[in-house]
């Protein structure tokens, strides 16, 4: 367990501690006032290796000058780079807790800079977003591919896998190869309960509960 260190009244960046608002995951946790104003919960270890130094203004004052810099404003490869950043760093975005709040991080070159971004993955491909092959891990070159939506679904760590005939594959995976209804499928398997075998079968007529 980490040694408790008072950050009362310290200062970190534009954050300033007010005092301390609990603990999670057996982490401290910070109730911060930014020098805009915002009141943010951030952890200890975030303020202490300066991975959180804002409420998130920061971040978007870097935004603006990089939309002035490199004139890729609105396209889906700055929107997908904003975006990654929001959800490891803003602890009041919608999908903090399944990234930031688990503790992947984006790295140090990614996060100060769009143009190391964008050097490093190249232009988003149309109808791709970033994605982590090792879901556990951070955003860093090594770990990051575009991904269609499809991909990205395959790649999550909530998947569940299904052996059948000696191939394991995701729900997903498997309505391509049967070409059955991924709603079919999930419908057959989870709400009625029916077996793999009786499930996969391209025979079976299947009404909705509608």
């Amino acid at each position: 367990m980490p040694k408790f260190i008072d950050l009362t009244n310290k200062k970190f960046n534009r954050l300033t501690v007010l005092k301390i608002n609990g603990k999670k995951n057996n982490h401290y946790e910070w109730k911060c006032k930014c020098c805009c104003g915002n009141i943010v919960i951030v952890s200890g270890g975030n303020l202490s290796s300066g991975h959180t130094n804002s409420c998130g203004c920061l971040q978007k004052e870097r935004a603006y000058n990089y939309q002035i810099k490199h004139g890729m404003t609105h396209t889906n490869t700055y929107n997908s780079w904003s975006a990654m950043i929001q959800r490891c760093n803003n602890i009041n975005n919608i999908s903090y807790n399944n990234y930031g709040g688990k503790g992947i991080k984006v790295c140090e070159d990614w996060y100060t800079d769009f143009n190391s971004f964008l050097k490093d993955m190249g232009e988003c491909p149309r109808g791709m977003s970033i994605d982590r092959i090792l879901v556990s891990g951070n955003y860093e070159k090594n770990n990051c591919k575009w991904s269609t939506e499809k991909e990205q679904q395959n790649n999550k760590t909530n998947n569940v896998l299904l052996l059948y005939k000696g191939e394991t594959k995701t729900i997903s995976e498997w309505s391509d190869k049967l070409s059955i209804k991924y709603t079919t499928l999930y419908s057959r398997l989870f709400e009625y309960n029916w077996s793999i075998e009786k499930s996969f079968s391209t025979k079976v007529r299947f009404r909705s509960k509608n």
